[in-house]
């Protein structure tokens, strides 16, 4: 028998767990407004209709109909019962449940993410130590306040070379845990043991949950390498990461837009300075798959590497990344002696804000910039090799607003008539949207009026959200009136809470969970989202209005009905007892109230 998990459990879970991260780990997820579009994985199309509302915390495809929250995402895409879902996901957002059976496969990373988590608060505690003040020194002479050092779990790990083994096991770690996730190291010569990360500044890198899945230390006075990194493991692959995105990522879906950064150093800082939204790409140039990973929570990237001659050239090779993710991309540029850094310090948070606002520029105007510099001379060749550079990019732009303006840009840059450019950029520009397709245009399927919602699915999403209209209605016409059964189900569920407008959405769907109706949850989330705009007074009025005349419309068939029926079989008793009796059959049995 399934064990028995009450209802704070399951929330507890739900609410440490974002439905983007869950679902973004089989659908590509792009943002448009607030919510998240994709390929539905339940049934096969070509044009996006499975769209995910991470405010709701709940998914819907408007194509096949499958809707639900975090839980019935994994069961239906697993194969799962609710308790195998909840287990699963319960590892993830690392809540102990009463009672767990799991697979040696999510037993094993549960214990290796274990391990980290002790081996981050032992660093932790190290930095606070007495033998560690000259660490937390450094970092508070770098600029760094106690607060986001706090914040960021920044450690140290002392000079030692067996410091966190002996601390490990003594917690009863296993060796064989440390080395395969590379917190320590064997000697070539001789079976010996030692730590990976001695006299270095510890920075936990977290996955999006606070889960600990690796670690870089930076080391303090002589010493090479400067940076050492954990190496890929079983519950860390960098090429999928992005430091500072745990602390950075509501912030993120806050503004739509994020800052990358290179460094550690460089992501912290900008916390700091009030740039939440900023993440680093951990050292590496920025993947593929980091950009896939930023394009769930945003829709604009603004690059900030340094401002030497291989920032600046990570960051040409950065816009091509994110552009392939269809993201607004803007620079950041600095001074060749300048990074996020030590910026911060050269401006108070003020300062550093206006800095940021009038050093933005798009990715155009940046790659146009790099170009003028590698010619000696402007002359009509260069132009000529310039703008065949940056065809491609105009090109892909689908405003047309931005479009002109690039192309003004160029203009004055490069001192040509606007209409010249305009037509050398555009050549082409439409040709491989011709033939068969030509024309058809890109569908984003991101508003209601794409889900063909019923004005009955309308009224309902109305009385569960709005008091007064759910009073106007339950006096006028009570609740009855739904053809669909579902929703007199859910109606009925809701006519019976108290306080019931006092409740937001996650706690009706969590109620209404129980009635197993999670595609139709699913959908009026969205429905729910748009507010005021679902329906007008005038629309409530007119549906009122119809409700009634169909049932009196109905009330005067059964009449005639009846009527018809003691003509053909009845007497004249029978008829002059109808009579008698007509305004109690017209209020009670023909009609409803």
């Amino acid at each position: 028998m399934a064990p028995f998990y009450d209802n704070d459990v399951i929330r507890d879970v739900e609410a440490r767990i974002s439905i983007v991260d869950i679902v973004g780990e089989t659908v590509k997820l792009t943002r448009k407004g607030n919510r998240y579009w994709g390929l539905c994985p339940f049934h096969n199309e070509k044009t996006p209709s499975f769209t995910v509302n991470p405010d709701k915390n709940m998914y819907y495809c408007f194509g096949c109909h499958e809707g639900g929250n975090i839980f019935s995402f994994v069961m239906k895409r697993e194969n799962m019962e609710f308790g195998e879902a909840l287990e699963k996901l319960a590892v993830l957002a690392g809540v102990q449940l009463p009672a767990r059976s799991s697979t040696p496969e999510t037993r094993k990373k549960h214990d290796l993410l274990q391990v980290n988590k002790e081996a981050a608060q032992f660093f932790q505690n190290n930095l606070y130590a007495d033998d560690g003040r000259r660490a937390l020194d450094y970092l508070l002479l770098r600029g760094l306040s106690p607060e986001i050092c706090r914040s960021f779990q920044l450690g140290f790990a002392f000079e030692g070379w067996r410091n966190l083994l002996d601390h490990m096991n003594k917690k009863g770690y296993p060796v064989d845990s440390l080395k395969e996730i590379g917190l320590i190291k064997r000697s070539e010569d001789k079976d010996y043991y030692f730590d990976a990360f001695r006299n270095r500044i510890i920075f936990p890198i977290k996955a999006t949950n606070g889960d600990v899945l690796g670690f870089g230390g930076r080391v303090i006075g002589e010493g090479q390498p400067k940076y050492l990194n954990t190496q890929e493991t079983k519950i860390y692959s960098k090429r999928n990461q992005l430091y500072g995105l745990h602390q950075a990522r509501e912030e993120i879906r806050k503004q739509n837009q994020v800052y990358i950064v290179e460094g550690y150093m460089d992501c912290i800082k900008m916390h700091q300075a009030g740039l939440i939204n900023t993440v680093a790409s951990l050292g590496t140039s920025l993947t593929v798959s980091q950009a896939a990973l930023l394009r769930r929570y945003a829709e604009t990237v603004i690059i900030m590497y340094d401002g030497d001659e291989a920032g600046q050239r990570e960051t040409m090779r950065a816009i091509d990344v994110v552009l392939e993710e269809k993201f607004q991309v803007y620079v950041i540029v600095l001074a060749p002696d300048m990074d996020p850094d030590n910026l911060t310090d050269f401006y108070d948070k003020k300062e550093f804000m206006h800095f940021i606002q009038n050093n933005k520029i798009n990715h155009i105007q940046f790659k146009l910039n790099n170009l003028i510099k590698k010619e000696k001379i402007l002359n009509l060749a260069a132009k000529m090799r310039i703008l065949a550079e940056l065809r491609k990019y105009i090109q892909k732009m689908e405003s047309p607003i931005e479009l002109e303006y690039n192309i003004r840009i160029l203009a004055q840059r490069l001192q040509l008539e606007e209409n010249i450019i305009g037509k050398e950029m555009k050549t082409g520009l439409f040709n491989e949207k011709k033939g068969v397709n030509g024309n058809k245009t890109k569908i984003i399927r991101n508003n209601i009026e794409y889900g063909n919602y019923s004005l009955e699915e309308k009224i309902l999403v109305m009385m569960l959200t709005d008091e007064q209209v759910y009073n106007k209605i339950q006096s006028a016409i009570g609740w009855d009136f739904f053809r669909n059964n579902d929703y007199k189900k859910i109606m009925d569920e809701f006519v019976s809470l108290d306080d019931k407008f006092n409740l937001d959405w996650s706690q009706l769907a969590g109620i209404f969970s129980g009635l197993r109706l999670e595609n139709h949850l699913a959908k009026l989330s969205l429905l729910i989202e748009a507010g005021d705009r679902i329906a007008d007074e005038h629309q409530i009025d007119e549906f009122i209005n119809r409700v009634i005349k169909k049932r009196q419309d109905e009330v005067w068939r059964n009449t005639l009905f009846r009527l018809e029926k003691i003509k053909d079989e009845g007497d004249f008793k029978d008829l002059l007892n109808f009579i008698i009796n007509l305004d109690i059959f017209l209020t009670q049995e023909g009609g409803r109230k």
